[in-house]
């Protein structure tokens, strides 16, 4: 998710973000059922960070005792291979070695992946545009950022799950 959103975010809060240093990417995973989310920050949309990004998650979900087979969908940017054949194999091989799937949707069709279009509208109202101001490094973005997380997994009501 491109932070700097001009259709979410005023001039003024774009502004600010750009004075203070906040990295410009939320990479974000979202486990459909639950609603559980994940989210991490990187200046630019690369390769290396989307990879990192994918390794992690499925680090993180691993430690933290999930051995169930994993599907991943991703869409087409440069992070996840972008239109490369060879680095999308790549992260397909990459995941199978973790026992997870990766789904790359058709491009121009953010619908195959709209549980996860639909939470980064949930992170502007309920996150980004509230607080954006009062974020003033990127420290604080990760502490405002942890602090969102354990409201948006374990108290904020998620009305399509009752």
């Amino acid at each position: 998710k491109y932070i700097r959103d001009h259709k979410a975010l005023s001039q003024e809060q774009i502004t600010h973000l750009d004075r203070h240093g906040i990295p410009n990417f939320q990479g974000g995973a979202l486990e459909v059922t639950s609603r559980f989310k994940l989210l991490a920050y990187s200046q630019e949309r690369t390769w290396t960070n989307g990879r990192c990004f994918y390794l992690w998650t499925i680090a993180w979900l691993r430690s933290h005792g999930v051995t169930a087979r994993s599907v991943f969908t991703v869409d087409h940017g440069e992070e996840f291979g972008g239109k490369s054949w060879v680095k999308l194999q790549e992260l397909r091989k990459l995941s199978a070695g973790f026992g997870c799937t990766l789904i790359q949707n058709h491009t121009g069709h953010p619908e195959e992946n709209a549980h996860l279009e639909r939470a980064h509208l949930t992170d502007d109202r309920e996150f980004y545009i509230p607080r954006v101001l009062q974020i003033t490094s990127p420290e604080r973005l990760l502490d405002e950022a942890t602090g969102y997380l354990y409201y948006y997994n374990t108290l904020r009501a998620h009305s399509s799950l009752d």
